[in-house]
């Protein structure tokens, strides 16, 4: 996926958002900072080691607590997911400004896809 991602779209980072232990401060009492794991960033030659892993593990371990990602959210674990779409992938234009990208939804396992105008109606009863 990392490759694919990197080849179209040049230099990019594939980041799960998170919720990080901190200490409470005078600006800020919540002890609650928000920060992310990187999957992968081009721009980072230490997370080349995980373009040969399979993401769903790798997502699930780097998701995980540890005594150096002091994480509050629980792993997350998609193994038992059809689609997914909560990883973060951005990249700058060549000003380094931000580029906006749309959502992007992984589809992880197989299943039937109708598009909604090939959708039978739902049988309902009214309420009122």
């Amino acid at each position: 996926m990392y490759r694919v991602v990197n080849s179209i779209f040049g230099d990019v980072q594939i980041i799960q958002a998170r919720r990080l232990e901190a200490e409470k401060t005078a600006d800020d009492s919540s002890g609650i900072q928000h920060g992310s794991r990187a999957l992968w960033n081009s721009l980072i030659p230490g997370t080349n080691a995980n373009l040969d892993k399979k993401w769903v593990p790798l997502l699930k371990t780097l998701t995980t607590r540890s005594p150096d990602f002091l994480s509050i959210d629980d792993p997350v674990d998609v193994s038992d997911r059809l689609l997914y779409s909560s990883l973060s992938v951005t990249m700058e234009n060549e000003d380094g400004d931000d580029v906006t990208t749309a959502p992007i939804i992984l589809k992880l396992g197989p299943f039937e896809f109708v598009s909604y105008k090939d959708r039978k109606e739902k049988e309902h009863k009214a309420w009122l």
